[in-house]
């Protein structure tokens, strides 16, 4: 059973990190491998799974589909929220929050472009948490800019907790991806009852998220103006924070829980072991 959350070599190509017509021949074949003789794919974005559903070789019923999930009860805790901005030596600021992988899918630099272009909001704050091939990267870039924060990577526990501490968390992909993978942090957020913003291609089921759940503001992907301009909407009116991160929560205890997530999984094993016998030797496609 595969579960599929990125779609590969596409994102390398996308990103322009694998560019040798034979290496992406050769990552073709793999790929076609990987699905064909898989008992069962499981997409965690509904894109990726009509993506699937039209690939060659792949019989009906062969994919099946399982929102990105969290566990809840590590979500909550106001508390911890509190003890993190006061780590932060926060008070009344508006904190705003990427916590996740700095990679070359992350658009990192449309955060700091909105932070310079809000560098008059005295009260805002930007915290970056997280590490990654090109964390060092955005340190540098960031330069002096004094409403930015970087936090590193943080441990399981402060991590909900700095989400606990946020007013709005930020989502952004590299405007040139374009599979439609939602990122795993979003269902997080959701769940810790945050509001988001995200910054993401067309096309990314991020948006078809965002609509469903009413948690969350969708920008032009790599646009500094848009996010800037959703950040203050948010700024603006608490009562809209608390309601769409209410509606955030609520769509993630009823579409991403681990406990329903778990049961589907189950369900996929339990097809492949009835439909795969052991002694079946299953053939490698041609290229």
């Amino acid at each position: 059973v595969i579960h599929l959350h990125d779609l590969y070599p596409q994102t390398a190509i996308d990103l322009g990190i694998l560019r040798n017509r034979w290496m992406i021949g050769l990552m073709r074949w793999v790929e076609r491998v990987a699905y064909r003789n898989s008992g069962k794919i499981i997409a965690a974005a509904p894109a990726t799974l009509e993506i699937l559903k039209a690939y060659p070789g792949l019989g009906e019923g062969h994919v099946t589909f399982v929102d990105n999930y969290v566990n809840l009860s590590h979500c909550g805790g106001a508390d911890r929220g509190a003890a993190f901005r006061e780590r932060l030596e926060v008070r009344n600021e508006f904190v705003i929050l990427y916590a996740g992988l700095m990679g070359h899918a992350q658009d990192m630099k449309v955060i700091l472009e909105c932070a310079r272009l809000c560098a008059h909001r005295s009260d805002w704050r930007f915290v970056l948490a997280g590490d990654g091939a090109r964390s060092e990267e955005v340190r540098l870039a960031a330069g002096e800019l004094s409403n930015v924060q970087f936090l590193g990577c943080l441990p399981t526990e402060e991590y909900f907790a700095a989400l606990q501490a946020c007013d709005v968390a930020l989502v952004t992909l590299d405007p040139a991806l374009t599979v439609p993978a939602v990122p795993g942090k979003v269902p997080t957020i959701m769940a810790s009852g945050k509001p988001f913003v995200a910054a993401v291609p067309e096309g990314n089921d991020t948006r078809q998220v965002a609509a469903r759940s009413e948690g969350g503001l969708i920008v032009k992907a790599g646009s500094p103006a848009e996010l800037a301009e959703a950040l203050s909407l948010l700024y603006e009116n608490p009562g809209l924070r608390e309601k769409m991160g209410a509606k955030g929560k609520l769509f993630a205890e009823e579409h991403c829980a681990l406990k329903g997530a778990l049961v589907k999984f189950e369900r996929a094993l339990e097809f492949v072991s009835r439909n795969t016998p052991a002694s079946r030797q299953v053939p490698i496609p041609e290229t």
